[in-house]
């Protein structure tokens, strides 16, 4: 009977490896054909099936399963090169299988009824909630401008991903909500300073990777002259030296190790401060919407939901758009969002609200 318990757990490894790999091989589609998520554009019986997946997922205890079929597979791998130098009980996996799925579910529990993201484009990725509703989210980190064009490029990539999802028969409401939308405090207001400055670390800042750099920018005028120089002088002593693309390579290395060293520390600075951000949070005051930028079912809203409903309405006539209430953000969603973009930390306001298309 022992037996049979240890074969049906080593077994468990197979569809967790079958799922890394479908991943890997999905990633790699993506990045040749310059191209996300395209089982929301193709209406085959195979794209159907995995719309279908991708559903299921808005439920923890799925999005648990499949976490732990995929770690349960690395450590399956890592204990079988690993198993001539150390002695492994046999019976580890009885445990460790049902403790990994507990521990998946107890970390989706923040989530709140948010399914897993699918990649649409670089800028968006989208949800299946538990609701049974689709969500847009903005998964781009670097936000260089909070201007009317930056919104109204969002809303018009929005539309077109929705215009791909009614072919498909996806009926479901889109809703598409963010920080971004929300109304501003007051910037005097002692609460919302309060807030910032607990997010506030202005060395991360600094240290953040930018072209403006002096490291970065040296590398790049560097990789800049020996192309030019490349391009100039064909001879053969030239061509033994550093190609432009391995040193613009090594200018890619260095912004992308930069990125995580400033990713990380931002995480481990800010997960002791999280009940300091969680009473702050809950201490700011409900900003209110403008009645300067009514809807077209004239309810008081932004300027930026006012310009994204424009587009959504040129670009779908015969769509509904309503304002979806204002929600206070997660503490979770605020750490990862500063720990992305450190310079957010003093444009967060600690509220979220948006648009929902039907």
């Amino acid at each position: 009977m022992n037996s049979l318990v240890l074969i049906f757990y080593k077994l468990l490894a197979l569809p967790g490896g079958s799922i890394l790999l479908s991943l890997i091989f999905d990633k790699l589609i993506a990045l040749t054909q310059n191209q996300s998520a395209s089982f929301f554009k193709e209406v085959t019986a195979k794209s159907a099936i995995r719309r279908y997946i991708f559903r299921l997922h808005r439920f923890n205890r799925i999005k648990a399963l499949t976490l732990s079929l995929v770690i349960y597979f690395i450590s399956e791998v890592f204990l079988l090169l690993c198993e001539a130098n150390f002695n492994i009980d046999s019976k580890f996996s009885w445990y460790f299988f049902p403790g990994l799925y507990i521990g998946c579910v107890v970390l989706f529990l923040p989530m709140k009824g948010q399914g897993l993201t699918a990649a649409l484009d670089k800028r968006l990725s989208l949800s299946w909630d538990l609701d049974d509703s689709l969500a847009l989210h903005i998964r781009q980190r670097k936000i260089r401008s909070l201007s009317p064009a930056f919104t109204n490029s969002l809303a018009m990539a929005a539309a077109s991903h929705l215009r791909d999802l009614r072919s498909c028969r996806i009926d479901n409401p889109l809703k598409m909500d963010s920080w971004l939308f929300s109304p501003t405090l007051f910037r005097a207001n002692p609460e919302l300073k309060k807030f910032q400055n607990i997010l506030n670390f202005p060395k991360l800042k600094k240290f953040r990777p930018s072209l403006k750099s002096r490291h970065i920018s040296r590398l790049m005028k560097f990789a800049v002259d020996r192309r030019k120089c490349r391009r100039r002088w064909r001879y053969k002593k030239a061509r033994k030296t550093f190609k432009p693309l391995k040193i613009f390579g090594l200018v890619r290395s260095v912004i992308c190790l930069q990125k995580f060293a400033t990713t990380a520390m931002a995480f481990v600075l800010l997960m002791p401060r999280w009940r300091s951000i969680a009473r702050s949070l809950q201490a700011l005051p409900k900003p209110k919407f403008s009645a300067t930028y009514p809807m077209q079912n004239g309810m008081p809203s932004t300027e930026r939901i006012k310009d994204a409903e424009r587009v959504f309405n040129s670009c779908i006539p015969n769509c509904r758009i309503s304002l979806l209430p204002l929600e206070r953000m997660s503490v979770f969603t605020v750490i990862s969002l500063v720990a992305y973009n450190p310079r957010a930390s003093s444009q967060l306001g600690g509220w979220t609200t948006g648009i929902q298309i039907d």
